[in-house]
Order: structure tokens, then C-alpha cells, then sequence
């Protein structure tokens, strides 16, 4: 149960990380604005926005209007996520150092504190301590 929670992260992390196109947006003044992907944006009539409530445009995508939002938030969680695991798995492969040792650590307490990861969390953290 949990290896499936871990794996539809992972994709999910792999469908977002295959879709973000662009780090410089335009909104509709032509201002260019500066982001990166971690940041929540819409693109709507081929135009890249950021937003802040990324679930209201979520819904209204899932209507089928032409508005395609990148949720920057669940990707940076979904980022952190797999850097975790492949931390964990080098080091249960070998793969070691204080510095790799210390990045572990450091995200399994950020990681941790986040409720719908907490499971896969402990599960992977627990299997390179046990």
C-alpha cells in the first residue's frame, strides 16, 4: 500500500515535471514577470499566468474550459518527495556521505510534518534506519 502511494507520487511528479514549458510568463498587460516552476500558474488561451488560488482554477479545468493550472505547490512537495526517496535508496545501495546523511535528515523533518506524506515518509525513513 504504501511502495503504491510512493509510486503515484512519483508519476504524478513525473507528468508535472514533463509538463512545465516555460519559467518566464506574460500577463495581460505584456509585464514580464519572472517565476519558477514551483510557483502556482494557469495557462489560459495560451497565455501563462501565476495565481495564488491554484484549486479554484483545478475545478473549473476539470469542467472543460481551455485552462490548463500547474499546481507549483503540489510540485514542490512532489520534488522534495523524490529527492527524499532517491537520498533514501542511495543509501541503502551504498551510497554515502555526512553531506547526503544531513539531506536526509533534513528532509525527513520537513517532510514529515506535511500529513499526507507522513506515511511514505516514515515508511522509507524506517527502512534505511531498520
Amino acid at each position: 500500500m504504501l511502495i503504491t502511494k510512493l509510486l503515484n507520487y512519483l508519476l504524478m511528479a513525473l507528468s508535472i515535471w514533463c509538463s512545465k514549458l516555460t519559467l518566464k510568463v506574460y500577463i495581460e498587460k505584456a509585464e514580464k514577470i519572472e517565476v519558477n516552476e514551483f510557483s502556482n500558474r494557469v495557462f489560459e488561451r495560451g497565455i501563462s499566468k501565476p495565481v495564488e488560488d491554484i484549486d479554484s482554477y483545478c475545478y473549473k479545468s476539470s469542467k472543460g474550459d481551455d485552462i490548463v493550472p500547474v499546481n507549483g505547490t503540489l510540485l514542490k512537495k512532489c520534488d522534495r518527495l523524490v529527492a527524499f526517496a532517491e537520498a533514501v535508496y542511495s543509501q541503502m545501495h551504498g551510497i554515502t556521505s555526512s553531506d547526503l546523511k544531513e539531506a536526509t535528515r533534513n528532509l525527513y523533518k520537513e517532510l514529515n510534518q506535511e500529513e499526507e506524506l507522513k506515511d511514505v515518509v516514515n515508511y522509507l525513513y524506517g527502512r534505511l534506519e531498520g
